[in-house]
This record gives structure tokens, C-alpha cells and sequence, in this order.
């Protein structure tokens, strides 16, 4: 009995070892000679030339290609990948001329010996198509100068700098016409310039603008305000593209229309654009921004939602006609009570919380109406 176990054991082992090596997984040696070969591949380069996307393959079996793009902007940016892995990847080149890009391969043997050099064209340059929207809401709002800080307005010899050569620092056109004025916005595309109380604008001498009365400024060479009724005209915001290609955003007035100052004749004309110096429309709800720019100069102009001050009227009877409706502030401790004086009003006594309900009181309503 202990012989045949010996022997079951012993044939068991010899089974366990054999089914170990033909379990054992096929080491496989890489053959250099399997390489695949760069210059022996088959590029296959699709182009929708209206949309610019371009598909990148290769036509041979049994390798992965290697697209090497390197300086290459990729859907108008820098390419965050330096290379893409994979047959029939699809990529938007916007720019329009001749690119090119490096061709590896690899299979299971490695990485192919040598690139080659694919070139392409795209007959146009692809921009998305733009939508004004979000910048017509972003402006939409009344605004005043932004007059408390320096670098509100000014001039320089480009867009890029704007304040260059002259920076107004605060308040420095306190006179001038400018910061009463009213600029309101819709997001329908409608614009109102309203001069504000003192009922002018400021202009430049040099601009064009020759309202009566002012022929001895012009003549003189001297700026002068102008007296201007409320005015309400259409605007639309308008996008380009820069030769850096880079999206510019503008703020498009009718001709004639103008933005509380006047310095040449483009800002009244039909080249009144002016460019969104910050294009986020977070940061214009806050601040509008804006550049007016021609050959000779550039003028800024900074803007700020305007806020209206309440007078002790308006607090008491608002501005509907329907006036402004009060009760008892019932519920707060001190609503009602009696003092010596006008200092100490509740000094004798004050009511707690709905002290008096039941009284006849906490339903009155008291209107008062704005005459």
C-alpha cells in the first residue's frame, strides 16, 4: 500500500512539472530586422478643407503610427501633445498654407528606423463662427467714467498701449462734460448717450464734430464742449482676427454715435469701432474697457456700471407712480414706544416683538407716492 502511494505521488509530481513548462508564457525576442521601415511607409492624409480637420493614417497592416507634430498649432494652439499614436487620429489645423508633420512607426520588434516627412495643404484659414451674444449681455447695463481711477482715459500710439502717451489721472476732467455722462446698453442691440445734467460732450477741436456756436474754438485750436440732446442709436459687437491670429472683439457704433468724447474724426464716422480691451465677459460686467485706434493714435475709455444715489423722495416713495407701500415693522423689538425726546425715543417704553397685535395696527398700510 505504501508503494503504490510512493508511486501515485511520485507520477503526480512529474505531471505538475511537465504541465508547468507547457504553461510557461513564450518569451518573445525582439528581430531587429522586423523593424518596420519609416521611409517605406504609407501615409494616408484626409482633408476637409472647409472644417480643416485633417485625418492621419497609414495604409500598412501590423504597425501603429507616429504622428510627430513639435511646433505645429493645433485647433489654434500650441499642440500640449508632442505626438499622437494612433491610426486615423482626426485634428483641426486652422491656419491656412502648407504643414507638415515627422511619420514614425512601431510594431512589436520597436520603434521604426528613421521618419519621414508628410506634407499637406489647407486652402483656408478656419475660424469658428462667432456669436455677439454673450457680449451684448455682458455690456448691457448704464455706465459712467470710471473716474475715481487713474487711467480711466487716455491716449497712445496703439491699442496694445493705449495710455502711452497721455494718462488721466482721477477726476482730471472734473469740467469737462465727461462724467455726467450716461451710457445705457441692451442686450437687443439698442443704445442711448444721455450728456448727463450739464448737457454737453467734450471734443476735440481736430475731430470734425462743428456744432454751431464753437467756430472760435476750431479756429483757436482749442478742445470745447458741446451741448448734445439724449440720443439712441443701434451698436453691435463685431469680431477679427489679427495677423498673430489672435480674436479681436469690437464694440460697433453707428455713424455719427459717439462715446461721451469725441478726439477724431473716426469715432464719429463709420470706422467708430472699439476694441474690448479685456475680452472676458466676466471681467466686462464690471468694467468696459475700451479702445478707439487708428493709424495716428489710440484713445481709451473706462467705464463702470453706473449706480444711481437715492434722495430721501425717492427712498420714501420710490419712482412708480403707484408710490411705495409701508406697515408696522411688527415683528423687531422697537417698532413702537415712547421716550422724553427725540434722542431717546423708546426711552419710557419700547415694544417687544407683536406686542401690540390685536390692536388694530400691524394691517394699516401707509403710501406714499412720488408728488
Amino acid at each position: 500500500m505504501k508503494q503504490a502511494m510512493k508511486r501515485i505521488s511520485i507520477l503526480i509530481s512529474i505531471a505538475a512539472a511537465v504541465f508547468a513548462v507547457s504553461c510557461a508564457p513564450e518569451v518573445m525576442t525582439p528581430d531587429k530586422s522586423k523593424l518596420p521601415m519609416a521611409s517605406e511607409l504609407t501615409p494616408v492624409i484626409e482633408i476637409n478643407q472647409e472644417t480643416n480637420y485633417v485625418t492621419f493614417s497609414v495604409a500598412d497592416q501590423g504597425v501603429v503610427p507616429i504622428w510627430i507634430f513639435g511646433e505645429e498649432r493645433i485647433d489654434g494652439k500650441a499642440s500640449k501633445k508632442y505626438s499622437y499614436t494612433q491610426n486615423g487620429v482626426t485634428l483641426r489645423i486652422r491656419e491656412a498654407g502648407e504643414h507638415s508633420v515627422e511619420l514614425k512607426a512601431y510594431n512589436a520588434n520597436g520603434i521604426s528606423q528613421g521618419s519621414q516627412i508628410v506634407t499637406f495643404n489647407l486652402e483656408n484659414t478656419y475660424r469658428d463662427p462667432f456669436d455677439p451674444t454673450p457680449y451684448m449681455k455682458a455690456v448691457a447695463n448704464s455706465w459712467v467714467w470710471d473716474a475715481d481711477n487713474a487711467g480711466h482715459f487716455g491716449c497712445g500710439p496703439d491699442a496694445s498701449n493705449p495710455t502711452g502717451w497721455w494718462n488721466c489721472g482721477a477726476h482730471d476732467k472734473d469740467g469737462y462734460g465727461l462724467y455726467d455722462d450716461i451710457l445705457t446698453f441692451d442686450a437687443e442691440g439698442n443704445f442711448t448717450h444721455d450728456p448727463g445734467e450739464g448737457g454737453t460732450i467734450y471734443v476735440n477741436w481736430g475731430s470734425g464734430f462743428k456744432p454751431e456756436g464753437h467756430e472760435a474754438e476750431i479756429a483757436s485750436e482749442t478742445d470745447y464742449q458741446a451741448p448734445v440732446d439724449v440720443t439712441t442709436s443701434k451698436y453691435t459687437v463685431e469680431n477679427s482676427w489679427n495677423d498673430a491670429g489672435i480674436e479681436e472683439i469690437y464694440l460697433v457704433l453707428e455713424e455719427g454715435q459717439y462715446l461721451s468724447y469725441i478726439p477724431n474724426s473716426d469715432a464719429i464716422s463709420s470706422n467708430a469701432r472699439y476694441q474690448f480691451i479685456e475680452t472676458k465677459t466676466s471681467a466686462i460686467k464690471k468694467n468696459l474697457a475700451l479702445v478707439n485706434a487708428n493709424a495716428n493714435i489710440a484713445w481709451k475709455y473706462s467705464f463702470i456700471p453706473y449706480v444711481k444715489e437715492a434722495g430721501p423722495e425717492e427712498l420714501l416713495a420710490g419712482t412708480d407712480p403707484a408710490g411705495k407701500v409701508w406697515v408696522m415693522d411688527s415683528e423687531t423689538a422697537g417698532h413702537l414706544g415712547c421716550g422724553p425726546d427725540g434722542s431717546n425715543p423708546g426711552g419710557w417704553w419700547s415694544a417687544g416683538p407683536n406686542e401690540k397685535a390685536g390692536f388694530g395696527m400691524y394691517d394699516d398700510e401707509l403710501t406714499f407716492c412720488p408728488d
